[in-house]
């Protein structure tokens, strides 16, 4: 049986997830092999959950009533969960209003990419300069992103690195696994799989999906770090429970060649199943294709009880993917 031969990076371009807590629920384009390129990848959407002691709706309502600028970005986050972007605009605004940095950030990410409005990219930019400059880590990586991608701006590798450089001192975990992925492609900066691990390991402690899952593609492939299958493994694992799409097609390649764990087909079938459903267009292809490959090994009843444990794993996930 012929599988895929190798382990993805995040595949997710940064021009398409921006900063904060969560992932863009953007379309990604096909992925590329990790041992030739690792893709640019960035957990920076801006779209994350409310942290801190879980509110009510109602209750952040009411703080909102009363001016809080917190509850106002976190009632426009929960907005955004539930695809409603003009009213999820709409509370970013009102949260600018009262003096909110990061509103902006999160009201130029739904600019940049259309959602709930006209998509405009310059107006993005500016809304992003103007947060970056009162301090917002968000606002740089996405600067980086764009810079990165020729978004609002004319493309310039330079002032992307620049602006992600500012991002990571000021602690963003998404311009750190961005910088990484330049280091490890050797985009912009000479290839450095050292300090690309480095990146992704101070992202992943900062709890990003796509640094773990890019961590475990380092450790499986000796890029920077000793090459470790089971701490690969173990990398997927934690990145998929931190949202990581990617990480569920490289457990399911980890299982189907038996590399740091123990080989089964079944295992394989299920998270490949699982990267099908939440992976969008980046992953559908290659996972579609190690299901086709795997098919020969699995029976029908036992495909019948991997769809309906793959659709409730799914379901009980919904809010991370």
């Amino acid at each position: 049986m012929t599988l895929l031969r190798r382990l993805l990076l995040v595949t997710t371009p940064a021009a398409l997830m921006f900063a904060a807590a969560g992932n863009a629920q953007e379309t990604a384009p096909a992925a590329k092999p990790a041992a030739s390129e690792a893709q640019t990848a960035s957990p920076a959407d801006p779209q994350g959950k409310p942290q801190g002691k879980p509110q009510s709706k109602a209750e952040l309502e009411q703080l909102a009533k009363d001016g809080n600028a917190d509850a106002m970005v976190k009632l426009g986050v929960l907005a955004d969960a539930r695809r409603e972007h003009s009213n999820a605009a709409e509370w970013y605004r009102r949260a600018m209003s009262a003096g909110s940095v990061n509103a902006g950030t999160k009201l130029g990410f739904l600019l940049a990419n259309g959602r709930g409005m006209s998509r405009d990219e310059k107006a993005a930019v500016e809304l992003y300069m103007d947060a970056a400059a009162k301090g917002d880590p968000d606002a740089m990586a996405n600067l980086g992103v764009m810079h990165a991608n020729g978004r609002g701006v004319p493309l310039n590798l330079d002032e992307a690195i620049a602006w992600y450089r500012k991002g990571v001192d000021a602690g963003s975990a998404a311009a750190m696994v961005n910088l990484g992925s330049m280091y490890a492609n050797g985009k912009g900066v000479k290839q450095d799989d050292a300090e690309a691990a480095k990146l992704f390991g101070m992202a992943a402690g900062r709890g990003s999906g796509e640094a773990m899952s890019n961590l475990g593609v380092i450790y499986a492939n000796g890029r920077g770090v000793t090459k470790d299958d089971t701490k690969a493994v173990a990398w997927y694992r934690k990145a998929i429970e931190s949202g990581s799409r990617e990480a569920a097609l490289n457990l399911a390649l980890a299982y189907a060649k038996g590399q740091g764990i123990e080989q089964s087909y079944t295992e394989a079938y299920f998270w490949a199943s699982v990267a099908r459903e939440i992976g969008g267009g980046a992953l559908k292809e290659p996972a579609t294709k190690l299901l086709a490959r795997l098919d020969p090994n699995i029976d029908a009843a036992t495909r019948a009880q991997i769809r309906t444990r793959t659709t409730e794993w799914v379901a009980t996930r919904a809010s991370q993917y």
